[in-house]
């Protein structure tokens, strides 16, 4: 994925209406592990390096929140 000096895909971050319900389909069908739940959003680990790689935000309705990309070094990001 090294596009532009982008590495990697850190994280996505999407917006839910039930926070309790899609915590749950994350952890249980996804096997996610939840690392850190607030009263609007829960983040989740995998099981590679990024410290979360989902957080669901509580939101009125379903939305894409924020994409984390990841680079090598500060000269790749320096450069996007």
């Amino acid at each position: 994925m090294t596009a532009g000096g982008v590495s990697h895909l850190g994280g996505v971050e999407i917006g839910v209406q039930d926070l309790d319900l899609s915590a749950e389909f994350y952890e249980k069908v996804w096997a996610l592990t939840p690392i850190e739940r607030t009263r609007d959003a829960v983040y989740f680990r995998a099981s590679g390096p990024e410290h979360y790689v989902l957080a669901i935000h509580r939101r009125l309705q379903a939305e894409f929140v924020r994409l984390r990309l990841g680079a090598d070094d500060r000269d790749a990001v320096n450069g996007l």
